[in-house]
């Protein structure tokens, strides 16, 4: 059992390490509908305009995990120091770090406080442009496809640092396709979806590459801060919501099995 904060919240906050989802957990059902659902529930939120933290929150249950979520939430809200020395025992003692280590499995996680406070931040940003879309448009269009897909992919590129294991946030797409819930069956069945979906990934990818051109990418560190901060400026400067490979990312989802975009239009 791991606890956080202090000691009056830590039955708030406490959970069994048993009970985290595995990082590779590749069950065929849960991932080949998970992703699928990550866009009906943006969708749906931004009808009837619920915040993007509300969004991301079912997001979370659904592709990642209730519990993994009040992790998320007890990092955010309440946690400051740990004992990075004795990550082992789950015991933490009040001493100030700039970063959180807990016991997950037999392997030490170790999670940046302030990368994860700055994640939040860039999530709180689209927030706000959902909230003027919402304004403009109240009906679900393509539109919405293409807001879902900003909203889902960077949901899924800010795992990281949001309760996934830092170590692993190079852009690689076999990562994505992992912690992004479309591993399993909804890929194995549709190759033209798995190509556009790597096709567009990996533009991103390259854009990414020549944003670090030039720079100190050596350590993990220098590496993660640049990703982020590439995703911030895309955020900032609305980007995000208009670039092609989106597009082509949302398109892939609206044409993929699994994913009835006419029937939807209907209900909706």
């Amino acid at each position: 059992m791991i606890t956080f904060g202090e000691e009056s919240d830590s039955q708030k906050y406490a959970f069994d390490t048993d009970d985290l989802p595995s990082p590779n957990d590749r069950d065929s059902e849960k991932s080949a509908s998970a992703y699928a659902k990550s866009f009906d529930i943006a969708m749906e939120c931004a009808k009837q305009e619920k915040s993007l933290p509300e969004v991301l929150k079912k997001i979370h249950e659904v592709a990642i995990g209730e519990v993994n979520w009040k992790r998320t939430m007890a990092e955010l809200e309440s946690v400051e120091f740990a004992n990075e020395t004795d990550y082992t025992s789950g015991n933490f003692r009040p001493e100030m770090s700039s970063r959180l280590t807990i016991a997950h499995g037999r392997k030490g996680v170790v999670y940046d406080i302030p990368r994860v406070r700055e994640a939040t931040q860039l999530i709180n940003e689209l927030n706000t442009m959902l909230q003027d879309r919402i304004q403009v448009t109240q009906r679900v269009s393509d539109e919405y496809f293409e807001l879902a897909a900003a909203v889902s992919l960077l949901t899924y590129i800010s795992q990281p640092f949001l309760g996934g294991n830092k170590r692993t946030v190079r852009p690689e797409i076999t990562y994505v396709l992992t912690r992004g819930g479309l591993t399993g069956k909804w890929l194995d069945d549709d190759e033209s979806f798995k190509q556009t979906f790597k096709d567009s990934w990996a533009n991103l990818v390259l854009e990414f590459q020549e944003t670090i051109d030039g720079k100190d990418a050596d350590k993990v560190e220098d590496y993660d801060e640049i990703w982020l901060k590439f995703w911030s400026d895309k955020v900032k400067s609305g980007e995000i919501l208009s670039d092609p490979n989106v597009h082509q990312f949302a398109n892939a989802i609206r044409n993929a099995p699994h994913y009835d975009y006419a029937q939807r239009q209907k209900v909706a």
